[in-house]
């Protein structure tokens, strides 16, 4: 990895084509002691607990994805109350 490639993701001028691999993200947030997920989600790759729960249930996962942000924002706050 060299400098302008760095400097590509650093300033969002990568092509799709050449955003970083899984592994690479995973050696980035290690090195940089950044959160994985950000970094993956940032990378537009889908973080591997992510991917696996939607496996596990497409039908609820369907569902949010139909929810506008105001219904999203709705269901957050009740589960943020819920921990609480």
């Amino acid at each position: 990895m060299n400098f302008t490639y760095i400097s590509k993701i650093e300033n969002e001028k990568l092509d799709f084509a050449q955003f970083p691999g899984e592994e690479l993200i995973r050696k980035l947030a290690a090195a940089l002691e950044a959160d994985e997920g950000e970094l993956m989600i940032l990378a537009e790759k889908i973080p591997d607990q992510i991917k696996k729960r939607v496996m596990e249930r497409p039908d609820a996962f369907r569902k949010f994805a139909d929810l506008n942000d105001k219904e999203i924002d709705r269901l957050l706050d009740e589960i943020d109350e819920g921990e609480k």
